[in-house]
């Protein structure tokens, strides 16, 4: 029979998508109807382009490609500053830098970097943030039904990896946006594990990206009663899971302490702090006294 294949970062969900028509015949896949269509949903500009025709919120962005690098004016004339610049495409060699733009100026100063780094970049409007949430769900393979936890609030993020969270807490979603969320899957007919990030600026909520796979903090929603994998890959298999999706879901603020740490490095929070935040997490990305091993493997790396 089938083995359900969970991939749990980008560097392997792209893989699997490309392969699919040669793994489906010995996996149960996540897919958006098929891993083409996936592949495609993967390139930013399609994926906005598809949250958008579901009715999620999405700033307004113009795509790139290196014959509009040397007169950006042409296509960006009718975006509000501040933008943001994001490479999406990078030639051999190229180098990946994320710009905030306060002005055209800056955007036409920045040819000289389009040209010599990048096969094609994203112009997006700026949101002047005040709160970034994520979504973590998953769609099941054989009914279809869209089943979530809560959402998380983000409190830290990574010095090292961009827009990474390093600290967070589940809570009930008290926004819609587990029904954005379920919108925008059900309109790509993606099945599978997903994790979803949206921002406000206090008064909106805007979304972000989706990625296609089990989330860095995956294992914070399955400490908080809710178990993605298990419920996924049961279902996916014709195994009972309704006792699963009857679990209580609980309030749970969780750390991934080596990443956060750098924060601490960082300015960004004090040591007394992080020592606090360790220690009422009731989720942690390496601290577990019934599995040591990845804390050792952490500590006694070179």
């Amino acid at each position: 029979s089938r083995v359900p294949l969970i991939p749990c970062g980008d560097d392997t969900a792209a893989p699997i998508a490309r392969a699919y028509d040669r793994l489906k015949g010995f996996y149960i896949l996540p897919d958006a109807g098929d891993g083409s269509n996936m592949l495609r949903l993967m390139n930013k500009m399609d994926m906005l382009e598809a949250a958008r025709a579901a009715g999620l919120n999405v700033p307004n962005w113009v795509c790139l490609r290196q014959t509009d690098f040397a007169e950006p004016e042409r296509l960006c004339g009718t975006l509000r500053f501040p933008c943001i610049l994001k490479p999406i495409g990078l030639l051999p060699g190229g180098t990946f830098e994320f710009r905030i733009l306060q002005t055209m100026q800056e955007l036409l100063d920045s040819r000289g970097y389009l040209t010599g780094n990048c096969s094609c970049a994203i112009v997006q409007e700026y949101v002047r943030k005040t709160g970034e949430y994520g979504v973590n769900g998953c769609r099941l393979h054989r009914s279809g039904e869209t089943v979530f936890g809560g959402v998380i609030e983000k409190k830290r993020f990574s010095q090292s990896s961009l827009g990474s969270t390093t600290a967070g807490t589940i809570r009930p979603d008290a926004h819609g946006l587990c029904d954005a969320a379920k919108r925008f899957v059900e309109h790509i007919d993606y099945r599978g594990i997903f994790d979803m990030e949206f921002i406000t600026d206090g008064k909106d909520f805007y979304f972000v990206e989706m990625n296609f796979r089990n989330g860095g903090y995956g294992y914070a929603y399955t400490k908080a009663g809710r178990n993605f994998p298990a419920i996924w890959a049961g279902e996916a298999c014709g195994t009972e899971v309704e006792a699963l999706l009857r679990q209580p879901v609980k309030s749970l603020f969780f750390i991934n302490e080596s990443a956060d740490l750098q924060n601490v490095r960082a300015g960004n929070t004090s040591i007394a702090v992080w020592l606090w935040d360790v220690l009422r997490a009731g989720a942690h990305m390496y601290i577990n006294r019934r599995d040591m091993k990845p804390l050792l493997k952490k500590i006694t790396r070179k």
